[in-house]
């Protein structure tokens, strides 16, 4: 899972379908059954944004929410594209957005929402670490929807630059509250070691917009030891890596430099 960062986990241990007899058993040890709270379940497109909540979760311990293919025993969920969560003292999680993908690659194989009937549904499912599944949520999906479009990247000004320029990096279709790295670059990179290194970027919003300020050199040392000059050819681009789970790795906006010697407007 790599980008992502999510570690490696057990299968599911209990059937979706099953999920209750889990969030019995969860009721019988504490006092509430885990509920996993979704606002919009229907007319679903690939690269949706849902939000939902969660009421009597395990206290202070992490969870996980992933979409899942119907009515299946382990291995069912998509955990390339689970988010993980940590339940707060009183068992609840607030309203949290998650990026829902119509296909699915899981431990039982490949599966499209798309083409899941209304009497099975693909699920939200809210795991355990271990991978039991505590509670889930019927999602139906628009049988003829179109797969989301690669997530965008404008750059303001993008002409005319000078070294030390702040500019305006925004863009959408990104996983929500999340860190994509945002890099100025040599131009056709795409890795970070053909970048200017910075800090940790700021997260996107809960829609999954980009929405940053950069601070940009006219030349600059890669990752790789390489000395670049963005006021010549070929140039540099901001790229944006780690855009999410499924999708282009990478996506990057020119930057066009004025010769050496020139000032900033204004």
């Amino acid at each position: 899972m790599g980008l992502w960062g999510v570690l490696g986990r057990a299968g599911l241990v209990v059937a979706l379908a099953g999920a209750g007899l889990a969030a019995g058993g969860a009721a019988e040890a504490g006092s509430v059954a885990p509920q996993l709270a979704v606002k919009r379940t229907s007319g679903l497109l690939d690269g949706d944004i849902a939000q939902f909540s969660v009421k009597g979760g395990p206290p202070k311990a992490y969870v996980w929410v992933e979409v899942c293919a119907p009515d299946t025993v382990a291995g069912a969920c998509d955990e390339d594209t689970g988010r993980q969560f940590r339940v707060l003292p009183d068992g609840s999680l607030p309203l949290s957005p998650k990026k829902l993908y119509a296909q699915l690659a899981t431990g039982a194989g490949t599966f499209d929402c798309r083409t899941a009937t209304a009497a099975h549904p693909c699920r939200l499912a809210l795991t355990d670490n271990t991978g039991a599944v505590l509670d889930t949520v019927p999602l139906r999906f628009q049988p003829r929807g179109a797969l989301e479009a690669a997530p965008t990247v404008r750059v303001d000004p993008s002409e005319e630059l000078v070294d030390g320029q702040s500019v305006h990096i925004t863009g959408r279709g990104y996983e929500p509250q999340y860190h994509p790295v945002v890099l100025e670059c040599a131009a056709g990179s795409t890795e970070a070691t053909g970048c200017r290194s910075r800090s940790r970027p700021p997260a996107t919003t809960d829609k999954g917009w980009l929405d940053e300020t950069v601070e940009l050199s006219a030349t600059f040392t890669t990752g790789d030891g390489r000395a670049v000059d963005c006021r010549v050819a070929p140039g540099c681009e901001v790229v944006v890596l780690g855009t999410r789970v499924r999708g282009p790795r990478s996506v990057s906006h020119p930057l066009h430099f004025a010769p050496a010697g020139a000032k900033a407007a204004g």
